[in-house]
């Protein structure tokens, strides 16, 4: 691996570590947020979702930038803009924090967005170990994240200083990232299509495969932040105590790591990925099955954790595989890329807020839990039929 190569192999592991863990450090924090600002429950709440409703909207628009600008410039930018959303959010005041998480997430999607066109383009021989590392360091951080902000925040940094502690990582990203900069050309063309032609984008988003895989990714997104967003609540509902329900969570977060390790190079193995596909979503079938019937039944629950935590990083993985795989170019990849994670972050943005309302209404978490098995099934359905070898034009 050349000088070059090393240095854009370390830059995207360090962007990767910097796409979930300054949104997932948010939610433990939010109880020292209120008392410091008297911020009401229902604002607070809004904190968690607002990246992602920016995710939803900026991610069509990255693969329009990236032509414009280049994919160097263009994630330098989305860097650029993650760093003045952690300075806001942190030192601005409460209209800060929104405006904040607001730069923040609008930064994180063009990251979501680029590094699958990275990958494929500058690593086409290794894109499953390259998706490996992405998916696992990003898995990582985000259990990170979660973990040691109450911890810095108690230690005397406080809620403000615990956020902006992530300005070290993404600063060092961004410092490595510029090395890309006026890079010349690698690897050949990007796609761009003959004068003429229809529109790249139109094309890529009347393909039905385009639509299973953004579909797919949609379910994926539903099931993980429903998830994330309840489980610890589903759990104390039991009777379960708040320590032990958190760390039953951390069991859930910490076992996404190995299948964020594992499945994207298994995926690459194959040119079909059906088979990848079943095991993934029956290992997360019977995860969330387990959390709906086991009751406060350790035995039962922890190893259905540990399948559920493997099943969504699973499902995430494969996502990218999809969006490398099913295309021919770098252009194809980030258009297929906004378009499905503009859907799957809308679907992540109403998961939480469905599922809770459910409950609200019914009183029970059966009804929510089971409504998350009926997503499981359609995700299996849009992923066996993304799974197949075959690419998103050759339809036409």
């Amino acid at each position: 691996m050349n000088n070059k190569k090393v240095w854009l192999f370390w830059g995207i592991v360090l962007i990767a570590c910097n796409l979930r863990a300054p949104i997932t450090s948010v939610g433990s924090l939010v109880s020292m947020i209120q008392g410091d600002t008297g911020m009401s429950s229902a604002l607070a709440g809004f904190i968690t979702t607002l990246p992602l409703l920016a995710f939803a909207v900026v991610s069509p628009f990255v693969s329009t930038m990236m032509d414009k600008l280049g994919m160097e410039w263009t994630m330098l930018l989305g860097l650029l803009s993650m760093i003045a959303g952690v300075l806001t959010r942190s030192f601005c005041g409460v209209p800060g924090i929104f405006i904040g998480t607001t730069l923040l997430g609008v930064g994180i999607a063009v990251g979501n967005i680029l590094l699958p066109s990275i990958i494929k383009e500058r690593f086409p021989l290794k894109v499953g170990f390259m998706t490996s590392l992405f998916t696992t360091s990003m898995s990582t951080f985000s259990a990170i994240g979660s973990g040691i902000s109450v911890p810095a925040a108690e230690a005397g940094l406080g809620w403000r200083g615990s956020l902006a502690m992530w300005l070290a990582t993404l600063a060092l990203a961004a410092l490595v990232w510029s090395r890309q900069l006026g890079r010349g050309e690698e690897g050949g063309p990007r796609g761009r299509e003959i004068k003429g032609s229809p529109s790249p984008a139109r094309r890529v988003m009347s393909s039905p495969l385009s639509w299973r895989i953004a579909l797919y990714m949609g379910c994926q997104s539903f099931l993980f932040y429903s998830l994330v967003s309840w489980l610890a609540t589903i759990l104390q509902s039991r009777g379960i105590s708040a320590a032990d329900a958190g760390f039953l969570v951390l069991v859930f977060q910490l076992s996404s790591i190995p299948a964020s390790f594992i499945f994207p190079i298994w995926a690459a193995k194959k040119r079909d990925q059906r088979l990848v596909t079943f095991v993934d979503s029956a290992l997360f079938t019977v995860g969330v099955a387990g959390v709906m019937f086991a009751g406060d039944n350790l035995f039962i629950l922890i190893p259905s954790l540990i399948c559920a935590g493997l099943g969504t990083a699973g499902s995430l993985a494969l996502a990218l595989i999809f969006m490398s795989y099913r295309c021919k170019s770098v252009q194809q990849t980030a258009t297929l890329s906004g378009m499905a994670q503009s859907i799957g972050y809308l679907l992540a943005a109403v998961g939480p807020i469905l599922i809770g309302a459910l409950y609200d209404v019914i009183g029970s978490w059966m009804v929510p839990l089971g409504v998350l098995v009926g997503v499981l099934v359609l995700l299996t359905l849009f992923g066996v039929g993304a799974a197949r070898d075959r690419y998103i034009l050759d339809e036409e």
